[in-house]
C-alpha cells in the first residue's frame, strides 16, 4: 500500500502534470505609425481559448496573446508552438517574426529552448527577450530605424 501511495505522489508531483501549457507573446509597437498583421503562420501550436492574435498594435502600445500546444499532442511527445508573424507599420516599415517555444528538450528538468528570429525586415528593426520561467515568454519590440 505504502509503495502504490508513493507512486501517485510522484506522479502527481512530477513537472509532465504540473507543467503549465501556456506560452505568453507580448509584441510591442515602439514606431512612429500602427502595426497591422499582414501575415500569420502557426507551425506548432494553437492561440489559446480567450486570446487573440492582435491584428493592429496602435503606437506606443503592447498586445499579448497566449498560445499552447496542439491538443492532440499535448500529451504526447511534441510541445512545442511555433509561429510566424508579418506586421508592417506604415508604408515602408513591415518586419516578420519567427518565435519558437520548446519548453523540454531531452527531459523535463532541462531549460527551455526558446528561438526568435527576424526573418525580414525593412526600414525598421525588430528585437525580442526571453523569459525561461513558466509561464514561458516572448517580447517582441518593434522599433523604427534611428
Amino acid at each position: 500500500m505504502k509503495k502504490i501511495l508513493l507512486v501517485c505522489l510522484l506522479l502527481c508531483s512530477s513537472p509532465l502534470l504540473a507543467y503549465d501549457d501556456q506560452a505568453i507573446i507580448k509584441i510591442t509597437n515602439a514606431t512612429d505609425a500602427d502595426c497591422v498583421l499582414t501575415k500569420k503562420t502557426l507551425l506548432y501550436g494553437q492561440i489559446s481559448e480567450g486570446s487573440q492574435l492582435p491584428d493592429v498594435i496602435f503606437r506606443d502600445q503592447t498586445l499579448e496573446f497566449s498560445m499552447r500546444s496542439d491538443a492532440q499532442l499535448r500529451f504526447g511527445v511534441r510541445k512545442d508552438k511555433m509561429l510566424l508573424l508579418t506586421y508592417r507599420c506604415a508604408d515602408i516599415q513591415e518586419a516578420t517574426l519567427f518565435t519558437s517555444i520548446s519548453p523540454f528538450q531531452e527531459s523535463f528538468f532541462t531549460s527551455p529552448a526558446m528561438m526568435t528570429v527576424v526573418s525580414s525586415q525593412k526600414n525598421m528593426h525588430a528585437q525580442a527577450t526571453h523569459i525561461t520561467t513558466f509561464p514561458l515568454q516572448v517580447h517582441w519590440t518593434l522599433k523604427k530605424l534611428e
